[in-house]
């Protein structure tokens, strides 16, 4: 790099001018002064990023530092500042000493006299590199993290959600696969998922037992420990030697260090991943609660000199990694004890229903043969016309059995259809008289309002049928704004609400009309039938279509 004292300006002179020029000499920042003829001055700084001398800029010497490209620009837009005499600025690619072009804001000042008249023209030159790239990265980070979050709402599933984010992190980053790993308290590895190509899949139990046992070395390790202990750095491994070397990845300068294992089994991993093309692989941490619990391998299949914006950037979507496998091992989790919940559920029923049914229609059968036994034929009639009538009282709890794990669509059906159609359907060959009155004209309903009313009407009628030895069943809905009521109504024997049962309706009922937010009642007494009433405010219809929401 050149170095220039003020005396190698031409008209170096005494006094202002030259202290002036002195003074533009010592600030960091490119200063010019131009006339019509081209540039008169450069500062020291100028010459020391162009690698040109004062003599080399005089005139239009300057235009060589230029580049190419923006010449016919820079001119064109030199011609209009000369026309308007007022201040302006452009962008202009500007050569550095090594040949590097890097991008300057030239802001451009005009010294007038009192008649108006340009005497001199005034610049300086700002780098604006760092600051253009570091705009467009950010726009890039807001752009891929919006996109990931509108993911959420868009997705099918969370399992969608989790292969979207490691999807963009490897697109982002120019990596072509990852893989997530859990890290426990011991600093075990356990594979978690990988995506490859676009394509998540994710790890089993059984396949992560199988997987070779790793322990990261985080007591002694000056790379592993760090990392198992704050997570603050991510780690880069190379491992096309052997042994493999690890380093912290924002420091470029940081040294390598061998990985060190403590157990043998990852190599085989690795020298498949190397024999797949892979060169280097960023591991990044998961932080939860502020402790490492987890990590991301990202691999290349080239060395990749990543920025900070770049790291920031994958730290952030990293957390939504986190996030999206939370949310699919809490819907696992739900999916799960829901599946379970109604396994007990029907087995309760079967139990309450068909088993104990067909206990009494074997009794019943036995019993016809001891008559038989006897020679008492009347007895063995009556016995076997018993047994029927069970069979038949099970046959009907196996419909209804049946009916309840039908998968019923309801977006598009009317509460009262549905409800007419079930009394129908559960009422069929039964002495029971089922009904159903409406009140007020139906309005949009949430899927799951429809759903819970359905549930709620089908285990009372169910409880009608088989307990209350009623001869009239009804349905009352009445849409009042802004609230809807259904009553369901029946004569049968009654009950007391507050005495202990073996059952689980009732408390069904209750959970189920919670979990929409509405109120239940329950009246009953021995002797003088059974009415439930619930109350539920309507949504606005705003929130109606896909269910309820909040704003």
């Amino acid at each position: 790099m050149p170095e220039n004292s003020p005396d190698d300006c031409p008209g170096h002179l005494e006094g202002a001018e030259a202290e002036i020029r002195f003074t533009l000499d010592m600030i960091p920042t490119l200063a010019w002064s131009a006339e019509e003829d081209g540039f008169a001055f450069v500062n020291r700084r100028w010459c020391q990023y162009t690698g040109l001398s004062s003599e080399q800029a005089q005139g239009w010497g300057w235009k060589a530092a230029f580049h190419p490209e923006d010449l016919e620009q820079v001119l064109s837009r030199w011609e209009e500042i000369r026309q308007s005499k007022a201040p302006a600025e452009v962008d202009v690619r500007l050569r550095r000493h090594d040949g590097v072009y890097r991008l300057f804001v030239s802001r451009t000042t005009p010294y007038l006299d009192k008649e108006g008249n340009v005497l001199k023209w005034f610049g300086i030159m700002t780098d604006i590199e760092d600051l253009k790239h570091a705009e467009h990265l950010a726009r890039g980070q807001l752009d891929t993290l919006t996109r990931t979050l509108s993911s959420l709402a868009q997705e099918s599933g969370p399992d969608k959600f989790l292969e979207h984010v490691l999807t963009t992190i490897t697109g982002q980053l120019g990596a072509y696969s990852i893989g997530m790993y859990d890290l426990d308290a011991s600093t075990r590895v356990r594979p978690v998922a990988h995506c490859d190509d676009g394509v998540l899949r994710l790890i089993t139990a059984d396949e992560a037992a199988a997987y070779p046992q790793v322990l990261l070395p985080s007591e002694t390790h000056p790379v592993w420990t760090d990392f198992c202990r704050t997570g603050k750095r991510c780690v880069l491994v190379d491992i096309r030697g052997n042994p493999i070397r690890v380093r912290f990845a924002e420091d470029a300068n940081s040294p390598w260090h061998d990985w060190v294992w403590e157990e043998s089994g990852r190599w085989p991993t690795l020298k498949r991943q190397y024999a797949e093309g892979c060169v280097e692989i960023l591991i990044v941490p998961i932080i939860v609660s502020g402790k490492c619990s987890g990590c991301l391998t990202i691999r290349f299949k080239e060395r990749r000199s990543l920025r900070p914006e770049e790291f920031a950037l994958t730290r952030a979507l990293a957390h939504q990694a986190t996030l999206a496998l939370q949310l699919l091992r809490l819907s696992r989790q739900s999916r799960e004890a829901a599946v379970d919940a109604e396994r007990h559920r029907m087995a309760r029923d079967m139990h309450d229903t068909l088993a104990q049914g067909f206990t009494g229609v074997i009794l019943q059968l036995e019993a016809a043969r001891g008559a038989l036994d006897r020679r008492d034929l009347a007895g063995a009639t009556e016995c076997i016309g018993q047994a029927g009538d069970l069979a038949r009282v099970g046959l009907g709890d196996a419909r209804r059995a049946v009916l309840a794990l039908r998968s019923q669509s309801l977006e598009d059906t009317s509460l009262r259809s549905a409800l007419e159609d079930l009394v129908k359907r559960m009422t069929s060959g039964t002495a029971l008289l089922g009904e159903v009155h409406l009140s007020g004209e139906e309005p949009p309903l949430p899927a799951e309002w429809k759903e819970g009313l359905l549930r709620v009407t089908q285990e009372s009628l169910t409880n009608t049928i088989r307990h209350a030895s009623a001869k009239m069943f009804r349905a009352k809905i009445a849409f009042l704004p802004p609230r809807t009521e259904l009553d369901l109504v029946d004569d049968g024997s009654g009950f007391d609400p507050n005495a202990e049962h073996e059952g689980f309706g009732l408390l069904g009922m209750r959970e189920r009309i919670g979990e929409l937010g509405g109120q239940i009642r329950v009246d009953s007494s021995p002797g003088r039938g059974t009415q439930i009433r619930i109350v539920l405010e309507n949504p606005r219809e705003a929130h109606v279509n896909g269910g309820p929401r909040h704003a």
